[in-house]
């Protein structure tokens, strides 16, 4: 695989003109321009995916990144509405929202991929404790663990969480947000690593955002990154 196809960059914006200005920009340099909630609701999905798909370095090219979590027949019918777009290679739901919701999913997904999100990489292990009653790792595993058997084609963690996913699901595709080259601002990330250091430990695709779309040079971020990871997978 093309280095540039394992970058995932985050178009976190609600402004239609940011949203065009990066996916223009970005297009040639990484493998998929991920739309979350931000854009969704502020631009509308058709639209954003109108926006940024035509500039993809493949047809499929978008990871709708909504998270749903609900009851499984509404968590189905969104699903079904985010596939219906033939640019969209991955959606996601929360694992937390249990097998029966993850099969529901897979069940209307056609060719697109469904990540499950275990534990946000925001949360720390305090937060994990409150939210989950134990510590991130403890709550990554046991969400991982409902994946099994509900269709889902990969597991979205922190990069800190790969290696052990790794060796329990060796065949799952692992994405990894939460990553920061070196001397990159943390932000809102909790628990990170570097993107060659998620790689060596058996990432499959990294989200990356502000590290990019917040450079001063987002081309040459991109291409950093992806220098970085060709030099971890040699």
């Amino acid at each position: 695989m093309d280095p540039r196809d394992r970058i995932i960059v985050a178009l976190d914006t609600h402004d239609q003109a940011e949203l065009l200005r990066l996916a223009k920009l970005l297009g040639p340099y990484v493998g998929h321009f991920k739309i979350g909630l931000e854009a969704v609701h502020a631009i509308g999905l058709k639209e954003a995916l109108n926006i940024v798909a035509p500039y993809g370095r493949q047809r499929r090219c978008v990871f709708v990144d909504t998270k749903l979590h609900d009851i499984p027949a509404t968590m189905a019918g969104a699903a079904k509405a985010i596939v219906r777009h033939p640019c969209v290679t991955f959606l996601n739901v929360h694992a937390s929202a249990g097998p029966t919701g993850m099969r529901a999913v897979a069940d209307v997904k056609g060719s697109a991929k469904l990540l499950a999100v275990t534990v946000l990489t925001s949360l720390d292990d305090e937060e994990c404790v409150r939210i989950y009653g134990e510590n991130a790792e403890d709550t990554v595993r046991r969400l991982a663990d409902l994946t099994e058997g509900c269709g889902v084609d990969g597991i979205i963690c922190a990069p800190t969480d790969v290696e052990a996913l790794r060796k329990a699901y060796p065949r799952m595709e692992l994405v990894t947000p939460g990553v920061r080259p070196k001397g990159a601002a943390r932000n809102d990330q909790k628990r990170v690593m570097t993107p060659g250091e998620a790689f060596r430990r058996g990432a499959t695709r990294i989200v990356v955002g502000r590290p990019i779309t917040a450079d001063g040079s987002p081309v040459a971020a991109a291409k950093l990154i992806a220098d970085e990871i060709a030099e971890a997978l040699r």
